[in-house]
């Protein structure tokens, strides 16, 4: 299997980054009257293959991983997805599909996932309260809050109304596909074509340029705490960040939780949290999450008086 060349690569200050908010990538399908090609890529070369046909078409694209694959090899192959995604020339939406319950959106969504779309008979409610606290929009068969694109069937589509579609279609047929895209279709699952037909096939080929400067980046934020210790040894205060690791770092919208010990003896803080949340909504879903309330209230507070908090957000480069 070749290494996907664009891991290492480094776009100029106005193409980074590429990752996208999916609800204004489908605002602007919608304006300029094309469907984003979903693409299930298992592997790295795949990977290659779609990115690789996107910029030469300068169309958008979406990628998701297949369902059903191991949780492990998913969370490997979202990470290449994200770390090709990032500095790509074309704007990249990370679609999670088949999100069943709660527990399989937040973990989707701490894999990197920015966009969730509900399988058949799923726990609808709950995945929707998971998704609304981290940013993370939703494809359901249903209209509700979160929800920006409505599940469809391109045998039998409803009249087009508010939200955009999604459908399946396998067609070779430019006429059917224009047809779909007139009813209402914005986001297409393409199977049994290759990704240039099928960027050309909706119309997506050539809109990535004018995407870049409408779509809001899909940006984390980095939750900082440094703080001293009162009242406990300094083997108690790394054991219980070391608790707070495991129990914050299971939070939907949490990708990583990072604790550390100043290597100054006189810093004036001595220790330090370094949490990244997936999207700005995850800081107040966070603060208010049980688990991190019982944390915090019973094991951190009591002893981290002397501490400053602050979120800061990424720039790109």
């Amino acid at each position: 299997m070749r290494l996907y060349y664009r891991l290492s690569w480094h776009g100029s200050a106005e193409e980074d980054p590429m990752l996208v908010a999916l609800e204004d990538l489908l605002a602007h399908a919608r304006a300029r009257a094309y469907a984003l090609p979903v693409f299930e890529t298992g592997d790295l070369d795949g990977l290659h293959e779609v990115l690789e046909a996107a910029e030469a078409a300068d169309s958008p694209v979406v990628l998701t991983p297949p369902p059903g694959l191991a949780a492990g090899r998913r969370e490997v192959l979202l990470a290449a997805m994200e770390a090709a995604a990032k500095p790509a020339r074309v704007p990249v939406v990370l679609y999670g599909t088949a999100i069943e319950d709660s527990a399989t959106a937040a973990a989707a969504i701490n894999a990197g996932c920015n966009a969730l779309e509900l399988a058949d008979g799923a726990d609808g409610e709950a995945v929707l309260a998971v998704a609304r606290g981290c940013g993370v929009p939703i494809c359901a068969p249903r209209e509700g809050e979160g929800v920006v694109c409505l599940k469809g069937d391109a045998e039998t589509l409803p009249a087009r109304g508010a939200l955009p579609l999604a459908v399946r279609a396998a067609t070779e047929s430019a006429d059917a596909c224009r047809a779909l895209v007139d009813a209402g279709v914005a986001l297409v699952h393409v199977k049994d074509v290759t990704p240039a037909r099928a960027m050309a096939l909706w119309n997506a080929a050539g809109q990535a340029g004018d995407a870049r400067g409408r779509c809001r980046p899909w940006m984390p934020v980095e939750h900082l705490i440094v703080f001293n210790a009162e009242g406990i040894t300094e083997a108690e205060a790394e054991a219980m960040m070391r608790d707070g690791r495991r129990i914050l770092g299971a939070i939907p919208g949490v990708r990583r939780v990072f604790i550390g010990s100043a290597m100054k003896e006189d810093a004036r803080y001595r220790y330090c949290w370094l949490v990244r949340f997936v999207h700005p909504a995850v800081i107040a879903s966070y603060r208010d999450h049980p688990d991190h309330v019982d944390f915090a209230d019973r094991r951190f507070r009591p002893v981290a008086g002397d501490r400053v908090s602050i979120d800061y957000r990424e720039l790109p480069d």
